[in-house]
């Protein structure tokens, strides 16, 4: 028997899930890291960059994963991250140095107790898209104090893209069968928001 739901603001975790939130950062790390540590060796210059990109990758996964589970949360829904062994290959081949594109998807939130309510579901996917828009904003509004923030206003852009696409168990594709209307808006925002990014 499930156990009971309750709505709730709080945010209710277990070991289980701080010790699979805390791989994927160790993925994160390799993923985004290598690149920097292959390009300036472990270097003075090096230091400044790599933790400006860890900032841009831990925030861009890990404040997604955590908006799903608190909307989850609060519908009275079960939510936790799990690690997922082909995401984490897909995301590690893509750790090679020279490659243009990074994958960062080494697991999802697992959510139990919605009973198919396709609104509730669709709000539970919209806010890790929106927390990824929000965060490349503010990235690029401090970034003139700070230019290397531009970078993590990228990749929280790249990771909203990524996920917006209406395919397999994405986001996008929970918007896109939610409110069409909605899906479109958000994908145009991050399309003319990344198409900004990479242009400036």
């Amino acid at each position: 028997m499930r156990p009971a739901y309750t709505r709730s603001y709080r945010l209710h975790t277990s070991s289980t899930e701080l010790a699979h939130l805390s791989g994927a950062i160790v993925v994160a790390f390799l993923v985004e890291g290598l690149r920097v540590l292959y390009l300036l060796g472990f270097s003075s210059r090096a230091f400044p960059i790599l933790s400006t990109i860890m900032l841009g990758a831990v925030s861009a996964f890990l404040l997604h994963e955590l908006a799903h589970k608190l909307v989850a949360q609060h519908y009275g829904m079960w939510a936790e991250f799990r690690l997922d062994h082909t995401g984490i290959m897909m995301s590690l081949l893509t750790a090679i140095p020279f490659l243009p594109f990074k994958l960062l998807a080494p697991g999802r939130m697992v959510i139990i107790g919605y009973k198919g309510t396709q609104d509730k579901m669709g709000n539970v996917a919209m806010a890790g898209i929106l927390t990824n828009l929000g965060l490349a904003v503010t990235f690029i509004a401090i970034a003139s104090w700070y230019p290397l923030l531009f970078y993590a206003a990228i990749l929280n852009a790249d990771l909203a893209f990524f996920n917006l696409l209406p395919f397999s168990v994405l986001d996008g594709r929970r918007i896109f069968s939610w409110n069409r209307r909605i899906w479109l808006v958000l994908f145009g925002a991050t399309v003319i928001l990344w198409l900004y990014l990479w242009a400036t």
